[in-house]
């Protein structure tokens, strides 16, 4: 399966708090590719001021969260310039910042993250959909 490596909160936003656009600063992934992509939370972690974001979006310290596994499972429904996304699909705006967006869809956290070592951009994981526990 594609997988994409996503610093916390941001991992952690796609699949608790609705957050359905990944933003990039170049094409994510090949433009064209639809599909099911593993969410990998990344080890690394953004310079940020945490209590903006709790106040902002509601979300908790990114250092709570798991990383340097898989943790979720979303749909790619479609990739676009913030340009076009604007015109396109205004129903994605909330979470977009661009340059480009990744628009996502269904997202599912899995039972247990998988340990796993993440890679800049998108990368192939051996493992199925069917293989894959989700939380309830």
């Amino acid at each position: 399966m594609k997988c994409l490596s996503i610093q916390q909160p941001w991992a952690w936003a796609i699949l608790a708090k609705g957050k359905n656009v990944e933003n990039r600063t170049r094409p994510p992934i090949k433009s064209c590719y639809r599909g099911p992509l593993l969410i990998h939370a990344s080890l690394s972690r953004p310079r940020r001021n945490d209590a903006l974001l709790k106040k902002t979006y509601g979300i908790q310290s990114p250092n709570t969260l798991p990383a340097g596994c898989v943790v979720g499972v979303v749909d790619v429904v479609d990739s676009m310039s913030l340009g076009d996304l604007f015109y396109e699909r205004p129903a994605f705006l909330y979470w977009a910042e661009g340059p480009w967006c990744l628009l996502l869809q269904n997202p599912r956290a899995l039972a247990e993250p998988i340990p796993w070592k993440g890679r800049l951009g998108s990368f192939d994981v051996p493992l199925t959909i069917e293989e894959l526990e989700f939380a309830t």
